[in-house]
């Protein structure tokens, strides 16, 4: 039993010497970062006038299609984006994610007690 206090107190004093060195906040705010502006070589890196294909073939124009979906992309003030542009902030992507863990170990703890009664 010594043993497993003594471990669990290291476990504690790195969990809260971790805590006491983040320089968060505690909000919100914490997870939200403000608009990024991309510079435009990063952006010339990715939308070329040529297709990628494989090293073997010849380098080929992109198609007139291409090029009407930018113009499109780029229509009313729209800047153009790299990757993924995201529609949930991480501090509610985090409450999701805890709120799913702690709704599977109720299931998962449910499913154990009626497991003990039943057999």
């Amino acid at each position: 039993m010594g043993v497993f206090v003594h471990s669990l107190c290291i476990v504690g004093f790195f969990i809260l010497l971790s805590v006491i060195h983040c320089n968060a906040k505690g909000d919100f705010g914490d997870f939200e970062h403000g608009e990024t502006v991309i510079s435009p070589e990063t952006i010339a890196k990715f939308y070329t006038e040529t297709m990628v294909q494989s090293a073997g073939k010849e380098e080929q124009r992109c198609s007139e299609n291409v090029f009407k979906a930018r113009a499109a992309a780029k229509a009313n003030g729209r800047k153009p984006s790299v990757g993924v542009e995201p529609t949930v902030g991480l501090g509610a992507a985090l409450l999701i994610f805890l709120g799913v863990g702690i709704f599977a170990v109720c299931i998962a703890q449910a499913f154990q007690q009626v497991r003990k009664h039943v057999y």
